[in-house]
């Protein structure tokens, strides 16, 4: 029998931005979770997003100052951290609610496929208000990567780095 993992999909270290995505959970509802998860040897894997639908400069700090708390405060090894783009698919909610407040440049399954078959376009198939910041971005989280490497962290992803 296999080890069970618990995937939790924060998306964003930012409250406000959580909650406008549709993740009705607080940070420190988060936290709460992961003590409990901890103190009964569960293993979790966490997923962040980048470029999260109106997520700014300030919301992208909080998710990597919320990933610094969980990895030194989260048992190493029941814990992984991914930290990837956020591509909304066909369906998702951000495609049609004006809520989000983006634009898509992907609106067709073939689209959507297209862009799986090759991931390596730089775009996320919609663009906000923050998209000008993503390249800027991409340098704090290298940066950020770089840290934790040398800190010796195996336990958190970066994937979809080329975007940008």
């Amino acid at each position: 029998m296999g080890t069970t993992v618990f995937d939790i999909l924060p998306l964003t270290g930012d409250e406000r931005v959580r909650l406008e995505n549709g993740k009705m959970f607080s940070n420190e509802e988060l936290l709460e979770i992961l003590a409990f998860m901890a103190g009964n040897n569960f293993r979790v894997n966490i997923v962040y997003g980048m470029n999260v639908p109106n997520e700014a400069e300030d919301s992208f700090m909080k998710t990597l100052n919320q990933i610094d708390y969980i990895l030194h405060h989260y048992p190493e090894n029941l814990l992984t951290i991914s930290v990837d783009w956020f591509i909304p698919d066909p369906i998702s909610p951000v495609k049609k609610d004006e809520k989000y407040r983006v634009t898509n440049t992907r609106n067709s399954f073939e689209d959507f496929y297209n862009y799986c078959t090759n991931p390596n376009q730089n775009e996320t198939g919609y663009t906000d208000e923050h998209t000008k910041e993503l390249p800027e971005r991409v340098k704090v989280l290298n940066a950020y990567k770089d840290r934790v490497e040398q800190q010796g962290k195996k336990n958190i992803f970066f994937v979809g780095e080329g975007v940008f």
